[in-house]
């Protein structure tokens, strides 16, 4: 019996490209699971021990999937904007110019080697972290769930003690008032990439719209536990330059309405019917 030449003959991939796929996939989650608890511990906890292991694991698992970028065949990574180290560097100077104002500078100069490496440090385990979509929302949701924490932890406080100090009542969960007060101005621009359209976001349905009021509202009473007056400055410029990636649907139906194919009824409503999705595709 002869063979039928005329059949296609489908090749699996071979068991050691599928196997190292699979381990690079668990090596970023393992990144990501430990980039998420390190954040959630620097901001919540005191606790060093526990933070410095979840510190290190993230970096542990960043370096490898560096190393497997450059010398193997894992998923690339780009390197950082031009912005981005310009953004470091400022900040990195902004840093060693603290010596010419400092109070202490012996102090100031021995802390500046661990400030400005672990800041790098950190900076590139959650670069490396959040290279794509999902990662991206996760780390974003972790931010911002850590700040509804601690604003409901003031709340309580302020409900539960009949004088409220922010300077005495937010030392041991907080950090203090002015560490608190920065956290939420970091986190307060990250609302309005939650409803942003998808990849950035989780889009503009009802819910993660109704979670994002919440949130916002949530993250508002915390800020004014605060006392801080400046915290109103800060976060009017964060939520002002984050505005532009909420989604606009009104735009389209606009457009839409503008439609020079308004012409018999049932031309109308097809062309409207394509061209709204089209703006639909184009959103997502």
């Amino acid at each position: 019996m002869r063979p039928r030449r005329d059949i296609p003959v489908t090749r699996r991939p071979a068991h050691g490209a599928g196997l190292h796929a699979r381990i690079f996939a668990l090596l970023w989650f393992s990144l990501l699971f430990w980039a998420c608890g390190y954040l959630a511990l620097v901001t919540i906890s005191g606790h060093t021990y526990f933070r410095s292991i979840a510190f290190g694991l993230a970096s542990i698992f960043a370096l490898w999937l560096i190393l497997g970028a450059l010398f193997s065949d894992g998923e690339p990574i780009p390197a950082p904007d031009w912005y981005l180290w310009c953004a470091l560097a400022a900040w990195a100077g902004w840093s060693v110019a603290s010596l010419g104002w400092s109070l202490h500078p012996a102090y100031t100069k021995a802390e500046l080697g661990t400030e400005i490496g672990w800041g790098m440090a950190t900076a590139a385990i959650f670069y490396v972290a959040a290279r794509s979509a999902a990662s991206f929302r996760t780390l974003t949701v972790a931010a911002v769930a850590c700040a509804g924490f601690l604003s409901a932890l003031a709340v309580t406080a302020a409900i539960t003690t009949g004088t409220f100090d922010p300077e005495h009542a937010l030392v041991r969960s907080h950090g203090g008032a002015g560490a608190f007060s920065t956290y939420l101005v970091l986190c307060m621009p990250l609302l309005p990439l939650l409803i942003a359209p998808k990849p950035v976001g989780f889009g503009s349905g009802p819910w993660p719209l109704a979670i994002g009021v919440g949130v916002f509202a949530l993250l508002l009473v915390g800020a004014r536990l605060t006392e801080n007056r400046m915290i109103w400055v800060a976060l009017a410029s964060g939520l002002t330059q984050a505005g532009r990636y909420l989604p606009r649907p009104r735009r389209a139906s606009a457009s839409c309405m503008r439609c020079p194919c308004a012409g018999s009824p049932g031309r109308r409503g097809g062309s409207r019917r394509r061209f709204i999705e089209a703006s639909r595709s184009h959103l997502r």
